[in-house]
């Protein structure tokens, strides 16, 4: 019995001094995950406000200079906002959105039309349809996703290209 709790005892040791470097090594992993997640929750706050910012600015934006476009979703009003800090959503009248989206991506912007949870369908997004928007309306749905590292150079680029292509959407729209 005494040889066999020995021969336990020594290959206990060896699986000990194995794995001692490898469990240095997940505790170092675990301490860089730990430091870098305490750094972005840190910042989260101010990098919501900035690109809520961003965002509002190109809402604006684009509401005072594109006719026909109209904002969906929660409203913004008395500083309450139900909106995710980097997502501006609208339709636009007489557009076809999948057509938009693709003179955007032409214009070097990248865009969606209706909700993320139907990306792919050539359906009206079923959000907007819940929401009340008539199908021929949620057709014209236009969904922007602020990066993270937006600046306000990015917004002045959008502000500039936007209004652009939906003009010309609404242009190769009407002559089919």
């Amino acid at each position: 019995a005494d040889y066999y709790e020995e021969e336990v005892e020594m290959a206990v040791q060896s699986l000990m001094a194995a794995m001692e470097p490898m469990i240095i090594i997940i505790l170092a992993g675990i301490v860089g995950i730990a430091t870098a997640l305490e750094e972005a929750c840190e910042h989260l706050a101010a990098d919501m406000t900035r690109i809520s910012t961003l965002r509002d600015a190109l809402i604006d934006h684009l509401l005072e200079h594109v006719d026909g476009i109209r904002l969906t979703g929660a409203p913004i009003a008395a500083g309450l906002d139900g909106r995710l800090p980097s997502i501006a959503s609208f339709t636009c009248d007489d557009v076809d959105g999948e057509l938009l989206v693709v003179l955007l991506d032409r214009a070097g912007v990248a865009a969606a039309t209706g909700s993320a949870c139907s990306t792919g369908s050539t359906e009206p997004s079923h959000v907007l349809t819940a929401m009340g928007i008539d199908a021929t309306t949620a057709r014209g749905a236009l969904r922007l996703s602020l990066a993270s590292n937006a600046t306000a150079e990015d917004i002045a680029l959008l502000s500039e290209r936007i209004p652009t292509c939906v003009r010309k959407a609404r242009l190769i729209s009407s002559t089919r």
